[in-house]
């Protein structure tokens, strides 16, 4: 990915980069965001074939930048949301689970 890759000469230190020579800077912090942006649609993808772990790497990575260049938190409740989701399907198969189980014929 261009987005993080290789060192040096990828969008988030480019765009870092410039907020260290002019703190503030418009562009820069548009940019940053547009990645974290990236990032989440390259979550939702990974999601979608069922990788799991890619899909919450990938939210972590549009997280670390949201935490820093987003004020208004929309990026980070992006990012949050499908994982409540996930989160809320996994409780109700736990619990559908257990009311399905039988304890006398599982320690029988």
């Amino acid at each position: 990915l261009r987005l993080s890759q290789p060192p040096g000469r990828n969008a988030i230190d480019r765009y870092t980069l410039v907020l260290k020579l002019d703190p503030g800077n418009p562009r820069a912090t548009a940019g940053l965001q547009q990645v974290a942006r990236k990032f989440i649609e390259l979550a939702d993808k990974k999601l979608a074939e069922g990788n799991l772990p890619e899909f919450m790497d990938l939210g972590n990575r549009a997280l670390a930048l949201a935490d820093e260049h987003d004020p208004a938190g929309t990026i980070r409740e992006t990012v949050l949301r499908p994982r409540r989701s996930l989160v809320a399907k996994s409780l109700e198969a736990g619990r559908a689970a257990e009311a399905k189980w039988d304890e006398p014929a599982a320690t029988a």
